[in-house]
């Protein structure tokens, strides 16, 4: 009898687990590829292309999925704010290539200041998970 009980209650806790499960949608096209770096996405001056469709689950944590450009003054980062998510959008401000890469919103993502934002291109060079955007 008490098997079966804790059998139930375990049941019931992993559906609530599952069913907190957000959750990320790429909108590029090789996104889940280890190899990101070679995707490049061309848009126009002035345009915008959504990249990620971010949904938080019912767990709270201290990550969200946001992007980062190593040259906002040639490509800017906006979050649209949606229900229990967010968008990340790219825009082409200027002509010219630059990478941009995958990180923490709350981290990378929020950096504003110069100083904030050497910080995390020193820590970003080496990483992988970057896709480069070129504004005609």
């Amino acid at each position: 009898m008490i098997n079966r009980c804790i059998s139930v209650c375990m049941l019931i806790l992993f559906s609530i687990l599952l069913v907190g499960c957000g959750g990320t949608k790429c909108l590029i096209e090789d996104c889940k590829s280890m190899n990101t770096s070679s995707q490049v996405i061309e848009i126009e001056k002035g345009d915008e292309k959504e990249i990620l469709n971010y949904r938080q689950g019912m767990m709270w944590g201290g990550y969200a999925p946001g992007l980062f450009s190593e040259d906002p003054e040639i490509v800017s980062i906006r979050y649209d704010e949606a229900k229990r998510g967010h968008l990340a959008i790219v825009k082409g401000k200027a002509e010219g290539s630059v990478k941009v890469y995958f990180v923490n919103r709350f981290g990378a993502g929020s950096a504003v200041d110069s100083t904030e934002r050497a910080y995390w291109l020193e820590n970003l060079e080496g990483s992988k998970f970057y896709f480069i955007v070129t504004v005609e």
